[in-house]
């Protein structure tokens, strides 16, 4: 009888347990970011079926959005995660010798791209597919914003063309040791839910105005000071890449074409992608 009591008791111990390890795991996620959990340098990237950005964020997409898409289901799952253990400020780091990155030749520079793929293989797979396929070259920048991003990806040039690798749209995946930190290589959405397509966006906002510290932890309230970017897009928007710091002269010359007082973002000259394409890193 007594080891009948034993094991019942040892059995309601356990339940308890695994009822309290997953209440914990329900609570609601006090980063200030959309769809990702972060806890002591390890995050989780949550692609998710809608955009569920911020208010800010939602108000800026307007500018970094335009892109259409033929369907708004995803030919890849709706829902994905991945534990990767990466601390905020990462994307800063140079790749391994060796690693993939992608070259952007333009008319007024190169600009290399470091990407990750573990942390967004959407995103990534994506733009490796269309760079692979030649769907860049010859595409222009066809919004430039100084002190704000400089986006392309659209063979139209309007805005509003491009298309995934998949024919559909996709969505977006979020990291919360990923941010819109000057340099940062996102996708361009319209707001709705897998609605990335083609367009991309690179930011080149040299300062972070309207940075909510509150919202986020020191070392990336830290990195947003020190480096610039537009923390008001985190959450809204699939930060995939990097680029390179000595190759953001190229994309201020980019910007700097804005014409003057047009928020729409109309370049005063068209500068192209006459070329995208992967190449090996030789550290250099």
């Amino acid at each position: 009888m007594k080891s009948i009591i034993k094991i019942t008791a040892l059995l309601l111990c356990i339940v308890f347990t695994m009822a309290v390890m997953t209440s914990c795991k329900s609570n609601k996620d006090e980063s200030g970011l959309v769809g990702t959990q972060t806890t002591m340098g390890t995050s989780e990237v949550t692609t998710t079926a809608s955009t569920e950005a911020t208010t800010e964020a939602t108000t800026v997409a307007g500018s970094v959005a335009g892109t259409t898409t033929k369907s708004a289901t995803s030919t890849k799952s709706a829902t994905t995660t991945h534990k990767i253990n990466t601390a905020v400020g990462f994307q800063f780091e140079k790749p391994a010798v060796g690693e993939n990155i992608v070259v952007l030749h333009t008319e007024m520079g190169d600009i290399r791209l470091r990407l990750f793929p573990v942390q967004v293989p959407l995103a990534v797979e994506n733009f490796l597919g269309l760079v692979k396929k030649g769907y860049y070259n010859g595409v222009p920048f066809h919004r430039v914003i100084d002190n704000f991003m400089i986006q392309s990806g659209d063979p139209t040039g309007t805005g509003s063309g491009g298309e995934s690798i998949w024919g559909k749209g996709f969505a977006v995946e979020s990291n919360a040791n990923l941010l819109h930190f000057r340099g940062a290589l996102s996708m361009a959405n319209t707001g709705q839910p897998n609605s990335n397509g083609s367009q991309f966006f690179i930011v080149q906002s040299k300062t972070a105005d309207g940075l909510n510290e509150s919202s986020y932890p020191k070392a990336a309230v830290d990195l947003y000071k020190a480096k610039g970017g537009y923390p008001s897009l985190d959450g809204g928007y699939s930060v995939f890449g990097q680029a390179f710091a000595e190759d953001m002269g190229v994309v201020d010359k980019i910007a700097a074409l804005q014409i003057p007082g047009d928020q729409a973002g109309t370049p005063s000259k068209i500068i192209k992608i006459t070329k995208a394409e992967v190449v090996k890193y030789t550290g250099k």
